[in-house]
């Protein structure tokens, strides 16, 4: 007896670590290649966050497939299954259920919905309150976007969740341009799909340029602009003295002029104003 019941306490282990397992296995939704088998009834879709649930439902509603809730109410229902909420298409209507039970009840194939990967540029006035109550993700997909990021926000007095100082660890070659970084009582980074899952509006940095409103100096101010190969020099005069910003791009990454100029000016302003650039 004891026996037995040491079996099946270990084999429902083995299961429901098997279904978890499935969650990072899953494909995720494409719309070329899932929607009409979603439309025909012969795959479940799985929203891991409202926001995705929201999303889905809302695509759905705009090609005549819905469920009650979301045409009365825009009611997705998540919160009945929150994090295993999955959705399944029937004659045109949806009907909802838990991803454990369309895996074990009916063996249907389940596809993960992560959103329509449509990233907004992040901008300092649009998204920077959001990101400090960590709610968007800034992806970096440069070393030099990455520095500029991690400087921008230690000179707001960020640090690491560890305490550390942000200038003190660099991650980027650890994540490469898929880095993005999040600030909940301190700032942390992983994989963009990472925060995705989890629900983040995903942002992407492509430096402090003018409309991403950070003032920049004028054209009487800028001495000298030199491109060399992946390098570019920005010099400015300001109060009758020289400030040099140099910015390199790594040889891994697409040189791109306005960025590298951007970044340039950023640092000859820095230098003006006592910084280490």
């Amino acid at each position: 007896m004891i026996i037995n019941l040491v079996r099946k306490i270990s084999f429902e282990g083995i299961l429901n670590n098997y279904y978890e397992r499935r969650k990072w296995l899953m494909e995720k939704f494409n719309i070329e290649k899932h929607w009409d088998k979603f439309k025909n009834g012969n795959l479940v879709v799985h929203c891991s966050t409202e926001r995705f649930a929201n999303e889905f439902l809302e695509y759905c509603c705009k090609n005549n497939i819905t469920m009650p809730e979301w045409r009365e109410n825009k009611d997705s229902c998540w919160s009945n299954y929150a994090q295993d909420m999955s959705y399944r298409c029937n004659n045109g209507n949806i009907n909802y259920g838990s991803k454990q039970f369309y895996i074990k009840e009916y063996s249907m194939e389940v596809i993960e919905f992560q959103g329509f990967n449509i990233v907004e540029q992040f901008n300092v006035e649009k998204h920077w309150e959001d990101f400090k109550l960590g709610k968007v993700a800034v992806n970096c997909k440069t070393k030099e976007l990455s520095d500029e990021f991690k400087k921008y926000c230690s000179d707001k007095r960020m640090k690491w969740c560890s305490g550390t100082h942000l200038d003190e660890l660099d991650y980027w070659y650890n994540y490469g341009s898929k880095l993005c970084y999040v600030y909940d009582s301190g700032m942390s980074n992983s994989y963009a799909e990472y925060f995705q899952e989890d629900g983040k509006l995903i942002t992407e940095f492509n430096g402090f340029k003018p409309e991403n409103n950070i003032p920049t100096i004028t054209s009487k101010e800028i001495i000298e602009v030199i491109y060399h190969g992946t390098e570019t020099i920005v010099l400015i005069k300001a109060n009758h003295k020289y400030y040099k910003g140099v910015s390199s791009c790594h040889y891994t990454d697409t040189y791109d002029k306005e960025v590298g100029f951007g970044i340039a000016l950023s640092r000859a302003r820095d230098k003006q104003k006592g910084g280490r650039y």
